[in-house]
């Protein structure tokens, strides 16, 4: 999940690392030049990364066609990857577009990971294309959605366990009439 503007520079990097390019932080340091010791640093915020690396992991991150803003990746402000790079973190909610929704948490269900008042867009996608263990938004039928973690089985079966304190929760089985939102933003109620 991805809190765009509360979270540290080390999560945000972490972020892009997990959500964006999919590496394992070993694989990252080893195809960005990073030493993993500086990368668990700067993820665990135990050191901070200088202008020059900053810098340097920016253009490489270009190379891979993600365009990071580096007071986003500082500050969490400005224009996010994991947005349209016209978008603005506090323009998020406003969007339309009919592939994307926004969900806001309406209760204390998906608690420790989710809490009353957080706001998740997500955006529909093909469920054959999610991996294994990832959060989205399951909309079961129009007025009722649902964060739930996907698990692929064997020969290709998906099904989406209950997040949070729902774990008492029926796992659902996926069919084609329901609509699945990979999660791309999430705004924590935290100030």
């Amino acid at each position: 999940m991805i809190d765009l503007r509360t979270k540290s520079f080390g999560e945000r990097l972490k972020a892009i690392r997990q959500s964006l390019l999919n590496l394992a932080r070993v694989e990252f340091s080893k195809k960005f030049g990073i030493s993993d010791l500086n990368m668990r640093n700067w993820e665990t915020g135990k050191s901070n990364i200088t202008a020059t690396s900053l810098q340097k992991l920016i253009e490489a991150l270009q190379k891979e066609n993600i365009v990071v803003d580096k007071d986003w990746l500082l500050y969490g402000t400005g224009c996010s990857p994991f947005l349209a790079s016209s978008q603005k973190i506090d323009d998020v909610a406003d969007c339309s577009d009919k592939n994307t929704i926004v969900f806001e948490v309406s209760d204390e269900l998906y608690e420790p990971e989710f809490s009353k008042g957080d706001s998740i867009k997500g955006l529909l996608i093909d469920p054959q294309s999610l991996q294994d263990g990832s959060k989205v938004l399951v909309e079961l039928k129009k007025s009722k959605k649902e964060i739930r973690k996907v698990v692929v089985g064997s020969e290709g079966l998906i099904c989406f366990l209950a997040v949070g304190r729902m774990n008492f929760a029926k796992p659902l089985t996926y069919k084609p009439s329901m609509k699945v939102y990979k999660i791309i933003w999430f705004k924590s109620n935290q100030k």
